[in-house]
């Protein structure tokens, strides 16, 4: 227990890719971020992200860089693309200015370098369970899916045979999906109306 606290203390300083994301947009309505696939051999992501403060500008003005390897970790036996991509663009946002409290990195990053660290792996706990289940099943109400069916999709059989590590990076992924979907659910209401 006192492991996680320090973990959670070293973690409170980074920020998410979405909260960067969401401030970016906020200063720079007409901005976009562009990612770029540059390779992906032997199990191995490369990519790139450009963020441009305006549509007309021809030149970045910022550029992030990131890899992953497949199955390095839990999250990146499904989603190493995923990961990679959204690790580039939190650095192309960071090196812009957004949301550098204590690095460049942004919390996922630290997160899953701590993660994967030599430490013993413990299965989940039923505090961690819970919350696991929560947000499976906010997701699944937001996308109006079944908790089976987002279980399939994360492509885990038994929830109950995660480890604590794994059912950290799955929660803090969920989140950002529970944020997207909240996001798009607003802005389809908004146009709707």
């Amino acid at each position: 227990m006192a492991q996680q606290n320090q973990r959670q203390n070293a973690l409170k300083d980074y920020v998410e890719v979405n909260v960067r994301v969401e401030q970016f947009y906020t200063k720079y309505p007409n901005g976009r971020i562009i990612t770029n696939l540059l390779s992906w051999n032997d199990g191995v992501v490369v990519m790139k992200a450009e963020v441009y403060r305006d549509l007309t500008d021809q030149v970045p003005s910022a550029t992030g860089h990131a890899y992953e390897k497949e199955g390095s970790s839990f999250i990146n036996k499904t989603s190493a693309l995923e990961n990679c991509e959204t690790s580039a663009v939190g650095r192309a946002l960071a090196l812009l200015g957004f949301e550098i409290k204590k690095s460049i990195a942004s919390k996922e990053e630290v997160e899953n370098a701590k993660l994967n660290q030599n430490e013993t792996p413990t299965l989940i706990n039923s505090k961690e369970f819970g919350e696991l289940k929560t947000k499976v099943l906010e997701f699944a109400q937001l996308r109006e899916k079944t908790e089976d069916e987002v279980y399939a999709v994360m492509k885990i059989s038994d929830p109950t045979a995660l480890t604590s590590q794994d059912a950290k990076i799955i929660i803090t992924k969920l989140n950002g999906w529970i944020t997207s979907a909240k996001k798009e659910l607003a802005k389809n209401q908004k146009q709707g109306a």
